[in-house]
């Protein structure tokens, strides 16, 4: 890594790093261009230290595939996340976001990509240049709230997409379990006794969203978890 005399700026990442990278808590500025064509890389750590992501920094990123920005963060170059096309999800701390030149994400899946946000911000997020592009706003906090752990056993639902129906298949340790639906803010939209090993929803009236399906045991202890996203 190249950084300037005092490591206060990230100026260049050799294309040739691979997997993940933590930045050091001396710097306080991402250069521009700084990890351009990084094909390889993974996973990046941003430090409270940083407060400025500039132009171009991560663009062409292909293998990145999460980033958390964070509240220490004021400025984000255009371009900073171009052509990451491999994210699908990225967290950010800002609880008062900035308006974004729209180049900031370019290429990056807006329709796939969760964008994880602080409680009480996504109204803030919805109205914000850059931000508001992303279909699905999620707060950070809002998946504990009814929903007891994500790091569970996954649930198959098809399609994860949908507009009408979903179909959700159990294992057999699942049947006669109590399945349950929230939307992105904890609140619970659905349950029921799952009695078979496949059951089809209608979530056509489901306002649009991601909404997170989970399966509890006799002892109230959740089993599975799932999700798919309402458009």
């Amino acid at each position: 890594m190249l950084y300037n005399r005092n490591q206060y700026i990230l100026i260049q990442c050799p294309i040739s790093v691979t997997g993940s990278f933590t930045i050091p808590s001396s710097v306080k500025s991402i250069d521009y261009y700084a990890f351009w064509g990084c094909t390889g890389l993974t996973s990046i750590t941003i430090p409270s230290s940083v407060t400025s992501i500039n132009t171009q920094a991560f663009r062409g990123c292909t293998g990145l595939t999460s980033i958390t920005i964070p509240s220490s963060v004021t400025s984000i170059g255009n371009n900073a996340f171009q052509d990451c096309t491999g994210l699908t999800s990225i967290s950010t701390h800002l609880i008062n976001p900035m308006n974004l030149n729209t180049s900031v994400f370019f290429g990056v899946n807006t329709s796939a990509c969760t964008l994880y946000v602080p409680n009480g911000t996504i109204p803030l997020y919805q109205a914000a240049n850059g931000w508001k592009d992303f279909i699905n706003i999620i707060e950070i906090g809002a998946i504990t709230t009814g929903i007891q752990n994500i790091d569970m056993k996954s649930i198959e639902i098809y399609p994860s997409v949908t507009q009408s129906y979903i179909k959700i298949n159990f294992d057999e340790n699942s049947i006669h379990n109590n399945l349950k639906i929230f939307n992105s803010l904890g609140q619970k939209v659905y349950e029921s006794i799952v009695t078979e090993n496949q059951t089809e929803l209608d979530v056509s009236n489901y306002p649009v969203g991601i909404y997170y399906v989970q399966t509890n045991g006799g002892n109230n202890q959740m089993k599975g978890l799932g999700k798919f996203i309402k458009k």
